[in-house]
């Protein structure tokens, strides 16, 4: 179980590695700082791995000599010089561990540094990190012993190192999901329509998008500062004539029948009859022409020529 969990988190993690390449050749065609600093922690990875699976079986045994020390005699003189040697074997590995661990932060340091370096004041914060990174990391691989602080018969040296190196393999996992971002937005960049990754690929095409748009927006000024306006359809002169010939027979005195002179006799009933019957005949012309030219009978041309008659 604890070398299959070793080999599982290493593998993810050298995947995740190889992703890392791949999205950034074929995003950026290049690698950068922060890509060959995450080199050199899986390099230290893949050394403490070896290491840790070399020494797996010397790990376990001394923690059982540190449980029961009578063990220790019941032991070949082999695995006796192993249990013995195995300090200078567990410093080697915490010192590999911490050197991938820290060079994925500075891998993280080197990531952030493409982002602030034009911002003066966010520099001095920066290299502060820096130095403190640094400093910690010299610290932690001198002191070999951090991790295991109860020695002898309280100490649990295998679960110490098997942290110490799950944290190394996870903060390699952590360090190549980065680029993951720039790979779901290459997607969606790819995913556009045809004439967008074209105005996309290079001056050229954008200088030629920029033109159309300018050519487009100069043919709606040139419209909008015409000085004739658009015609409205009217009526034709022979129109004109017709209806004027027609309004001034509207306009012209019928002959009064009998009928008419009967009615004119009769005392008007309507309220309408008794007001017209004293207007003059000037107002019911105008009337008229005024009822001719709300139905749509007469053109203003037309209007004219009868109201001058007037």
């Amino acid at each position: 179980m604890f070398r299959a969990t070793i080999g599982v988190f290493f593998g993810i993690s050298l995947l995740s590695i190889l992703a890392r390449v791949a999205i950034r050749i074929r995003t950026q065609r290049h690698l950068s700082l922060d890509d060959y600093l995450l080199f050199i922690a899986a390099a230290f990875l893949t050394a403490a791995t070896g290491m840790l699976y070399e020494l797996c079986d010397g790990f376990f045994l001394a923690t059982a000599v540190l449980k029961d020390p009578t063990i220790f005699f019941q032991l070949t003189p082999q695995q006796a010089d192993r249990v013995l040697d195995e300090a200078l074997e567990e410093n080697i590995f915490l010192v590999l561990a911490w050197s991938a661990t820290f060079f994925v932060k500075f891998s993280f340091l080197a990531f952030f540094r493409q982002m602030i370096w034009r911002i003066d004041r966010i520099q001095y914060y920066y290299f502060t990190v820096v130095a403190l990174t640094i400093l910690f990391y010299l610290f932690l691989i001198s002191e070999a012993f951090i991790l295991c602080h109860d020695f002898g018969i309280n100490s649990h040296v295998i679960w110490e190192f098997f942290w110490q190196y799950m944290e190394a393999t996870v903060a390699i996992l952590m360090g190549s999901l980065t680029v993951f971002r720039t790979l779901i937005i290459y997607k969606t960049s790819s995913n556009n329509s045809p004439r967008d990754a074209a105005a996309a690929a290079g001056p050229r095409s954008q200088n030629s998008h920029r033109i159309r748009f300018l050519r487009r927006r100069k043919e709606f000024l040139d419209l909008e500062s015409r000085d004739t306006l658009p015609k409205v359809p009217g009526i034709s002169q022979q129109d004109t004539i017709a209806e004027s010939s027609d309004s001034y027979q509207l306009l012209e005195p019928q002959p009064v029948s009998s009928e008419n002179s009967q009615l004119g006799t009769r005392k008007p009933n309507h309220p309408r009859e008794r007001v017209m019957q004293g207007v003059s005949p000037t107002y019911q012309n105008y009337r008229l022409l005024f009822q001719r030219m709300v139905k749509g009978g007469v053109s203003v041309k037309g209007i004219c020529e009868v109201a001058s008659d007037l």
